[in-house]
């Protein structure tokens, strides 16, 4: 009975601790007459709130800050005659291969009420501009991911889709947080590891993995953004690791896969970088 009384007191314990608690405010006053902040996951930095405050129509400033609150990078959006304007898709590498920027779609209304879009880097530099887009979506394919922007500009109404060079981290690549659509183990195949460190990779990478139960053999495959193969290798049960020069690839984003006779068991992403 006293042991019963004891399991219950712990167990009341942890539940009076599982709270929501507050963490922190990031408060808008005085600083512009729209805000939104969202959490954001970056190829290369990893976890990052983003901070969008819209200071006046036609210019916005994004603060991105680290998980513990403090700021990682500020960044001004160029100043444009506009009524409206908006920030998406804040990334480090679905615009351009390098992590080491970060890109960022606008969307924004001129004078006279037409829309326009175009990408930018952390420098202010243009990458895209779409006139007269009035609505513009990204989106994952498995031939790499599509800008979609409609055009409204009668009698020329036309939709262009854009391919980009570079691509979201896995967890945003799909509905079930798989990269490229690669499908994780099927049920009953048992567990498995397949990380890279480090990753970011400058001039090699180390693999650890292990097979699942009573697989024996298998192959760890890499591939680029558009799936096309570029490095293979057999493994077993002997070793639980292999280094993998990343020297001869260039900067950007890749994925690499374990796969065994009736499958792929897992797939993981990892940005190379030459700095």
């Amino acid at each position: 009975m006293k042991n019963t009384f004891v399991l219950i007191a712990l167990l009341t314990g942890l539940l009076a601790h599982a709270q929501i608690n507050l963490e922190n405010t990031y408060s808008a006053t005085g600083k512009g007459y729209t805000t939104a902040l969202y959490l954001n996951h970056f190829s290369g930095a990893g976890y990052k709130y983003v901070y969008i405050i819209n200071e006046t129509p036609g210019s916005a400033l994004i603060n991105i800050y680290n998980l513990n609150y403090s700021i990682y990078k500020s960044i001004a959006t160029p100043a444009i005659k506009a009524i409206s304007m908006s920030v998406s898709y804040v990334s480090d590498s679905l615009f351009n291969t390098s992590v080491s920027n970060i890109e960022y779609l606008l969307n924004w209304s001129d004078s006279v009420g037409v829309a326009h879009a175009g990408v930018y880097d952390d420098a202010g530099n243009a990458l895209l501009n779409i006139d007269s887009a009035y609505s513009t979506s990204i989106n994952f394919s498995t031939s790499g991911w599509k800008l979609i922007a409609a055009n409204s500009s009668s009698p020329n109404n036309a939709t262009k889709v854009f391919g980009l060079p570079g691509a979201l981290p896995c967890d945003e690549c799909s509905a079930s947080h798989n990269l490229s659509g690669i499908a994780p183990i099927k049920a009953g195949q048992g567990s498995y590891e397949l990380n890279g460190y480090p990753n970011p990779a400058k001039g090699s990478i180390q693999i650890v993995f292990s097979l699942p139960e009573n697989v024996n053999r298998g192959e760890i495959i890499f591939y680029d953004l558009q799936g096309s193969e570029i490095k293979r290798f057999n493994v077993d049960n002997t070793f639980k690791k292999i280094d993998v020069s990343t020297n001869e690839l260039a900067p950007g984003a890749y994925f690499y896969v374990l796969k065994g006779a009736n499958g792929i068991f897992g797939a993981k992403k990892m940005v190379v970088i030459k700095q």
